[in-house]
């Protein structure tokens, strides 16, 4: 094998593992992040958040933190529900157009993988409006 060629196979190489390796960091920071919402989503909302970086220094500061995150998680749930509602509304045009466009075999996959997607949207959206 000439040297040229070794060398465009190193570089080559080299960058699909660079690919490789920014794609998994990519992957991580990514789930640490859905991981953070999902958080504060959950059980405690924001104030759960707040709690876990500081704690308050008394009772009153306490109950003045969950008055202000109980104020603005209820802003949030009402954009979350509408991203929801739209999200919705736009996999429900697209399965109407994709049915004229796959086989009834192809129509089958996309409607598991489209159920399963308005399930998790179900179940996120309830666990909001708590």
């Amino acid at each position: 094998m000439k040297t040229q060629t070794k060398s465009v196979l190193v570089l080559l190489v080299t960058l699909l593992v660079g690919i490789g390796i920014g794609a998994i960091g990519w992957s991580i920071v990514h789930n640490q992040r859905m991981d953070r919402l999902r958080t504060m989503r959950g059980a405690g909302g924001l104030y759960h958040m707040i709690e876990a970086y500081t704690t308050p220094t008394d009772a009153t500061q306490e109950a003045e933190l969950r008055d202000l995150t109980t104020r603005y998680q209820e802003r949030f749930n009402v954009i979350f529900g509408d991203v929801y509602d739209q999200r919705r509304v736009i996999l429900d045009s697209m399965r109407v157009e994709l049915r004229t466009i796959l086989t009834p075999e192809q129509q089958q996959d996309m409607s598991a993988w489209l159920d399963r997607r308005d399930s998790a949207d179900k179940s996120s959206k309830q666990s909001n409006s708590d």
